[in-house]
């Protein structure tokens, strides 16, 4: 299982260069500043007024509370004709990293997304992809807004509420864990027992850093 883990964590690394170089980033330079500037006019049509900077000082649990309320804000901005799913932060940047990761997994397959949260924006992008893709968040109200949105934008996505932990992988081709799914590394590392221990021999993880 660690060299399964080595050899996806060294595949995402080239998945992010590829990435980088299609946005014309290198390393940790930030985009051109007309790119930028079409980020900024995204997100302040969107109603979305914090900074990426804003989260550098919190701990990754605060980070991910913080990021919550910035999605439901933008799912109930949604909801209420307020704003498109391509308005959503960073949407391109989304659109080509799960083009990207789709290349990693079985084609077709049964897709199991956890943290899939209020906008469930990479789940829709897998279901265009071909997956049958299936959302999981530990939360009631992150999976019905989900679902509420996924349907707004024109589609519709099983969301399933469940604690990662305990859960029982053995029906998904592949599962694919959000940044924020195990907020921290000791809850990250129950995740990943869990998935070892009931996901189908074959099967592929992805884990998002």
């Amino acid at each position: 299982l660690e060299q399964q883990f080595h050899e996806i964590d060294r595949r995402l690394r080239a998945l992010r260069r590829e990435r980088d170089a299609a946005l014309g980033v290198a390393g940790d330079q930030r985009p051109a500043k007309p790119e930028a500037e079409k980020v900024e006019a995204a997100r302040a049509k969107a109603g979305i007024r914090a900074s990426a900077k804003s989260f550098e000082n919190l701990s990754p649990t605060e980070a991910a509370k913080a990021d919550y309320g910035k999605e439901k804000a933008f799912a109930e901005r949604l909801l209420a004709g307020k704003a498109k799913l391509e308005d959503f932060e960073f949407y391109t940047d989304y659109v080509k990293t799960v083009k990207a990761e789709s290349r990693l997994l079985p084609s077709g397959g049964k897709l199991l997304f956890v943290g899939s949260g209020p906008v469930p924006l990479s789940p829709i992008l897998f279901g265009r992809e071909g997956f049958k893709v299936v959302g999981m968040d530990i939360s009631a109200e992150a999976a019905s807004l989900g679902k509420r949105v996924a349907a707004k934008a024109g589609g519709s996505l099983s969301v399933v509420v469940a604690d990662a932990t305990s859960f029982d992988f053995g029906k998904f081709d592949a599962v694919v864990l959000a940044l924020e799914a195990g907020a921290d590394a000791s809850l990250k590392k129950k995740i990943l027992d869990r998935l070892a221990e009931t996901l189908p021999a074959g099967a592929t993880v992805l884990l998002r850093s």
